[in-house]
């Protein structure tokens, strides 16, 4: 994938996810084995890969919208793409828990598992076809959005 395409991809999905002036926030922190298949919600990686790679996410954040309550899984790089968008285009805008990012792991980080995080999984592989996401969400009332 061409930077330019990664680019549009990127801000087409996080202007879905999130409306100026709204808060984010790093919510949890996961490790996931590439055969989980767990692709990330703002670029699509590894589908948008420009090497054939049938391995998805290890490094795993939860985004959260601390205005929407939504959630979305999301690698690293599209974590401190995010916040470089947001700096560059929002005045005082900060990914909050951004530090989870940078900072050394000292504890082990929680295997991608729990029931909560593997429905969550599930429900974001199900939605990441534009044919589920439409089934899901074609009647609701913020489809005009």
């Amino acid at each position: 994938m061409k930077n330019t395409d990664y680019t549009r991809i990127f801000i087409e999905k996080l202007s879905e996810f999130r409306k100026p002036g709204q808060a984010l926030c790093i919510d949890g922190r996961y490790k996931s084995g590439p055969s989980r298949q767990v692709k990330c919600a703002l670029c699509g990686w590894p589908d948008t890969s420009q090497i054939a790679n049938s391995s998805g996410l290890t490094n795993i954040y939860l985004l959260r919208n601390l205005s929407t309550r939504k959630e979305i899984l999301v690698g690293s790089e599209c974590i401190l793409t995010c916040q470089k968008y947001l700096e560059q285009n929002e005045k005082n805008s900060r990914i909050q828990n951004i530090d989870l990012l940078y900072s050394v792991v000292e504890e082990e980080v929680p295997d991608f598992i729990d029931e909560r995080t593997l429905e969550k999984i599930e429900l974001a592989i199900e939605l990441s076809s534009d044919e589920t996401y439409h089934y899901y969400f074609s009647e609701d009332d913020f489809e005009d959005m």
